[in-house]
């Protein structure tokens, strides 16, 4: 089995497109959860959304919990990565995962909100996946943050851009 490695604008291409799928899954499913609510295919019955109500603090409550949580522990991966001494094509795939553990950290109550609003009818919970996603949009790889996160020199940053 022949192994290809990745130049290193490559493998900045291939996070960037990983993380912004991870966005929009949680979009699209959101969409989804709306058109559903929207069409009425599910609808809950009185007893059932007064049983369900609950889950709607939960939603809130990971939502809420999750943006601190994704940073401190994506911080703590990013410190491993700085004093490594290694090439930037293994930075980048350190820094790849966690990237993903950030994303996965964020998606989680995203897709979560998502079910409740599919069992309670409550489109009110949606309005959390906006929280999301903008943290999704503020924390998105560029060679910027990814730079400063790594603590580059300017010849990686070179063999970034290609």
């Amino acid at each position: 089995m022949q192994i290809i490695e990745k130049k290193p604008h490559q493998q900045f291409r291939t996070l960037k497109l990983i993380y912004a799928s991870m966005a929009v899954a949680i979009a699209l499913f959101a969409l989804a959860v709306l058109t559903i609510n929207y069409v009425q295919l599910m609808q809950p019955t009185l007893s059932e959304e007064q049983d369900f109500r609950i889950f709607i603090y939960i939603s809130a409550a990971l939502v809420i919990l999750s943006m601190p949580m994704s940073m401190i522990l994506f911080g703590q991966s990013i410190k491993g990565i700085k004093w490594n001494e290694c090439s930037l094509t293994e930075k980048l795939a350190l820094y790849q995962t966690a990237l993903i553990i950030r994303g996965a950290i964020l998606e989680f109550p995203a897709l979560f909100v998502c079910v409740t609003v599919l069992l309670t009818g409550n489109l009110l919970a949606l309005l959390l996946i906006p929280m999301v996603l903008f943290i999704f949009f503020i924390t998105k790889p560029s060679l910027y943050r990814l730079g400063s996160d790594l603590e580059l020199t300017r010849d990686e940053i070179e063999q970034l851009k290609g």
